[in-house]
């Protein structure tokens, strides 16, 4: 068996993911919102962190939720601007412990059309995974894994829900972070190898890679 089966045998089929209830969703977050972000967090950021946050009113128009089990929950909302994803963890089951909230920029989105691909961006000879992650003149610290060479990426399954069908798509992620000298707010590296049904039934993967920073309550506004 080559790396890229034993990759693709990592994923569960579509219907052995057990589709997560609909509920009210945490912050008021939901399909078709408009969030705005406070004019203020731009200047705040700026020079301290890439990520760049939106300055005009955006549109909820999907979103996923991951379950990591113990009552502990990601839920993610992609803008109508697909740059954009903000994420939102919450615990004990409960929407309204909100625990963390991360602004996302989407850097990239590479598609993998080889076992070599593959293999090259989350094999054994892959940079993603290991303790610390170079990007530019910025060192990332990894977040996942205690591992003191390469981590696994680590296996989810995001149930996305937009105005067409839902639909699964299944992860293999790596998450840094960086401190910033900006009041308790953290920046974040996450790759993750994408998996989702393509065109004509087939499997289709992808890398994405993002950048995030810590929000605060104050810097967005939902309506």
């Amino acid at each position: 068996m080559n790396f890229f089966q034993k990759f693709m045998l990592l994923f569960k089929s579509k219907e052995d993911v057990p589709q997560l209830p609909q509920s009210k969703a945490p912050l008021d977050l939901r399909m078709k919102a408009l969030v705005s972000m406070d004019s203020t967090f731009s200047m705040l950021t700026n020079g301290v962190s890439n990520v760049q946050g939106f300055g005009t009113d955006q549109e909820v128009c999907a979103k996923g939720v991951i379950d990591l089990g113990q009552g502990i929950r990601v839920h993610r909302f992609y803008l109508e601007d697909d740059v954009y994803m903000l994420q939102v963890r919450t615990s004990g089951g409960d929407v309204n412990f909100v625990e963390e909230v991360i602004l996302f920029n989407y850097e990239s989105l590479v598609t993998i059309n080889s076992q070599e691909e593959l293999a090259r961006i989350a094999g054994k000879g892959s940079l993603i995974g290991l303790p610390t992650y170079q990007l530019g003149e910025r060192t990332y610290q990894r977040m996942w894994g205690t591992e003191p060479g390469l981590a696994e990426l680590v296996l989810m399954h995001e149930n996305v829900v937009n105005n067409d069908e839902p639909y699964t798509v299944q992860h293999l992620s790596m998450l840094y972070t960086r401190d910033i000298d900006l009041n308790g707010r953290k920046e974040f590296l996450l790759f993750s190898v994408e998996e989702t049904e393509g065109e004509n039934g087939g499997l289709a993967v992808q890398l994405s890679t993002a950048l995030g920073i810590t929000l605060f309550a104050n810097d967005i506004k939902v309506i």
